[in-house]
């Protein structure tokens, strides 16, 4: 999602970083009403928004972002797989 606001809005920071971030944040508040903290969730979510912004405005390309975002994902997964069963 920040790829195309970065690409909308070129050089223009809250427009291209800070509302995705915000979104994403946001977003990650529905996972927490399964299981986890919307305290811990959400803050991490909206700084990983605006870092992984930050990488796609750098390289222009959502690659890396990709990357980071699936190699996150999956390392969460295994501490929640962890603290489920211990």
């Amino acid at each position: 999602m920040a790829w195309v606001y970065i690409r909308l809005f070129p050089g223009r920071m809250v427009a291209g970083w800070l509302y995705p971030a915000v979104f994403s944040a946001l977003w990650h508040v529905s996972p927490t009403s399964v299981r986890g903290s919307a305290l811990v969730l959400v803050p991490t979510a909206a700084f990983l928004g605006l870092l992984y912004g930050w990488i796609a405005q750098k390289t222009g390309t959502i690659r890396y972002t990709v990357i980071a975002h699936a190699l996150v994902n999956a390392m969460g997964l295994g501490f929640a797989l962890l603290v489920l069963q211990g």
